[in-house]
């Protein structure tokens, strides 16, 4: 793929690990990011790194790039974040060592996050001068709220693992957290087609478009599936 990101598929789950120690965000990365959604075969998405899962950005490129290089990037950041967002696949972000600025961006894309009990968020980008760039201004507000979301993005403050977790920004921290995405991805692919609908109308589709994913749901499939219920015994 190429030298920023490493793809593996197995068993229906595609892994894409952030190559290198750092991970600063710049466009190769985002550009053979991009590359490897628009090509996953399996039907779960996992995104994790060796190390830290990003330091933020590549300061060296930004501090050589123009007002249209600044703009060139954001576009990229966003467009793998529409992927991971509006993708029929389910996303997974594994996150470990420090997830900060456009790294925690493409973290926050995604479906759910895991975090290792010693991982490190936030946007201290802010301090020297930057904003978010990847949709994350739309974006964390819907996880936070939008006062503690404006909070965490002004003033470039760092999460740790517990507190992260208590405000809404990772859904789960453990000790060995590719352990446990491996358990999860295991498991939601052996979800049903109704899950990327899904995904689409939590994304804030109208009530018109939820009746209709519903009566889409009235397949050979899901009807299998209703039989086998009805076969089991209740459940209190």
């Amino acid at each position: 793929m190429g030298d920023n990101v490493l793809v593996s598929e197995s068993d229906g789950v595609t892994t894409i690990t952030f190559a290198s120690p750092s991970n600063r965000i710049a466009a190769g990365l985002l550009i053979e990011l991009r590359d490897a959604l628009n090509k996953a075969q399996g039907s779960v998405i996992v995104l994790a790194a060796k190390e830290n899962f990003s330091l933020g950005y590549d300061t060296d490129e930004l501090f050589h790039a123009d007002k249209q290089g600044f703009y060139d990037i954001s576009t990229l950041g966003q467009e793998v974040c529409s992927l991971l967002e509006n993708s029929n696949k389910v996303s997974l972000a594994v996150l470990t060592g420090y997830s900060l600025g456009p790294g925690l961006e493409l973290a926050l894309a995604c479906d759910f996050r895991i975090a290792a009990d010693t991982a490190i968020f936030g946007f201290p980008e802010v301090r020297i001068g930057l904003s978010t760039a990847f949709g994350t201004t739309k974006r964390l507000p819907g996880l936070l709220g939008s006062s503690k979301g404006k909070k965490l993005l002004v003033s470039g403050s760092l999460l740790h693992a517990e507190e992260a977790q208590w405000l809404g920004l990772v859904d789960e921290v453990v000790q060995n957290p590719m352990e446990r995405a491996a358990k999860m991805a295991s498991s939601l692919i052996r979800a049903p087609p109704a899950v990327r609908d899904i995904k689409r109308l939590v994304a804030g589709a109208s009530v018109t478009e939820e009746r209709n994913a519903f009566a889409a749901c009235c397949t050979d499939d899901t009807k299998a599936r209703i039989r086998n219920a009805m076969k089991q015994p209740a459940k209190a």
